[in-house]
């Protein structure tokens, strides 16, 4: 298993990078690569061409082969790359941390997290044995991963803190 960090995408609500946007005093990204390395010390950072740009001299990143697919392209893009099963973390769940992971390290197959009526589809396991599903869904613009976790696989209830999910999508959500 791999561990690869989704950078994020255009960050047109946050209206800025949201890898840099500080919370509680750190930016999401330093809170995110601490948790990754955390797991693995080789963690890969998944991006687009213009975050390549800034970062891939200094971090290992994967290329999204094709750009504005949201979180499924990047996903695709990394375990076409890796070829092995990847632990997807998200840029923007700052209260992310290491016990809210081990059951999706654990599972060993596709696997998200259901916390009470909603489905979370970051973080999330990706088995690579799952691929070909996967690009299926990508090729056939189905991008929306809460409707690919539906019918596709392991849901691993969460009875847990459920602001590990806090979201940081817009200005508001820092406060």
């Amino acid at each position: 298993m791999k561990v690869v960090i989704l950078m994020g995408g255009k960050s047109s609500r946050m209206g800025q990078e949201k890898a840099f946007v500080q919370f509680q005093g750190q930016s999401l990204f330093e809170r995110v690569k601490a948790l990754a390395a955390s797991i693995d010390e080789e963690y890969y950072l998944s991006v687009s061409y213009e975050q390549f740009e800034s970062l891939g001299h200094e971090y290992r990143c994967i290329l999204d082969v094709v750009s504005g697919k949201g979180p499924l392209g990047g996903i695709v893009s990394a375990l076409a790359y890796l070829r092995d099963d990847i632990l997807v973390l998200p840029i923007d769940l700052p209260n992310l941390d290491l016990e809210t992971l081990k059951p999706l390290m654990k599972a060993g197959k596709t696997s998200a997290y259901k916390a009470g009526m909603y489905i979370q589809s970051l973080p999330s396991y990706w088995s690579y044995s799952d691929f070909k599903d996967i690009q299926d869904a990508l090729d056939q613009e189905q991008l929306n991963l809460k409707s690919f976790f539906k019918e596709n696989v392991n849901l691993i209830s969460y009875e847990g803190d459920t602001d590990v999910f806090l979201n940081i999508n817009r200005p508001e959500d820092l406060k």
